[in-house]
């Protein structure tokens, strides 16, 4: 399908605009979301004047922006914008142009963000099969999605099925980048975490304890990525037995995840939960300091989300605990 001609293009212009939208990319990469957001917002309505509402250069800034949006912390704005993009770009690019196809990964990822796991794998499978298709197996696209039906697959609670899923991707990548590509550390991370998952946390703990160097030395100690790693390792080791030491490494890695990524980013709050948790099994009888996180789950994610539940569960229980129920008998 052809797309529509750019009414005031001039070739300067949109060398300059792309320049731009890159270097808003990798501000947003390298950690500076909200530096990235800026740039994009800046220059999209300059994108409608140079090519267009409907040409593909417009419909990739404004995925761009709502990625960004969205790993900034807002999951539910950023899911509603790819959710309004999809339609122009399967209309004006066609349904496999490789900006419709990253589309709906960004639309599935959004939505499982959100919390609705069964639809986000849902969406994932459906496109790895037509990723598979139109560009290949091995394509670093292809993969992604390969990797995060998965994740998602694991989010919805089907552990055998997803190490499975995981494991393949994992091997393609290793063959395709080696171990210390960005997307190969991202599945080697999550292989760790979901075998955690499934009850060998110390093989996890070794596991997440290498990707940590690995990343670490690559990031640097307050990289995202790494954060998310620091993260998963705290709690790998509080489950295989050291829960003192979990409760402090989160407690250090909450007020960096708060400069980083904010008070009430949804991987902040993660953290939040964890401190919470472990503080509990540490000392059951201490206050539990959950309420302001509860609250800022509810209004970030929403009420009905399957984290605002957790943390919704974990308040009643220890409120179960430390005020235990009269004894009427």
């Amino acid at each position: 399908m052809a797309l529509r001609s750019s009414p005031n293009r001039d070739d300067d212009q949109a060398r300059e605009l792309n320049a731009r939208r890159r270097d808003a990319d990798r501000a947003g990469d390298a950690g500076d979301i909200g530096r990235a957001v800026e740039v994009l917002t800046e220059i999209l309505p300059r994108y409608l004047d140079v090519f267009g509402d409907e040409h593909v250069e417009t419909l990739t800034t404004r995925d761009f922006l709502a990625h960004w949006i969205g790993e900034g912390g807002r999951p539910w704005e950023a899911r509603k914008l790819f959710e309004s993009q999809l339609p122009s770009w399967i209309e004006h690019a066609g349904p496999d142009h490789p900006g419709t196809l990253h589309c709906r990964q960004n639309l599935s990822y959004w939505v499982g963000e959100c919390g609705e796991f069964a639809e986000a794998a849902a969406m994932c499978g459906s496109l790895l099969e037509r990723r598979r298709v139109v560009l290949g197996e091995s394509d670093p696209d292809t993969l992604v999605t390969y990797h995060r039906l998965g994740y998602w697959v694991a989010e919805e609670g089907d552990l055998v099925r997803a190490i499975t899923i995981i494991g393949g991707a994992l091997k393609a990548r290793l063959e395709a980048f080696g171990p210390l590509h960005a997307d190969t550390l991202t599945s080697r991370h999550e292989m760790a975490r979901r075998l955690g998952e499934l009850g060998d946390w110390r093989d996890a703990r070794c596991l997440l304890e290498s990707v940590l160097d690995d990343r670490a030395g690559l990031l640097g100690w307050e990289h995202v990525n790494v954060l998310t790693t620091r993260h998963e390792l705290a709690r790998a080791i509080g489950e295989s037995g050291a829960p003192d030491e979990a409760y402090r490494q989160l407690g250090e890695l909450l007020p960096t995840r708060r400069k980083v990524q904010g008070s009430r980013h949804p991987r902040t709050l993660t953290t939040f939960h964890e401190l919470v948790r472990w503080g509990f099994v540490v000392d059951p009888g201490a206050p539990l300091d959950a309420e302001e996180l509860l609250v800022h789950r509810q209004d970030v994610l929403g009420s009905t989300h399957p984290h605002t539940v957790a943390t919704a569960r974990l308040i009643a229980h220890a409120r179960e605990v430390s005020h235990p129920p009269a004894d009427v008998s």
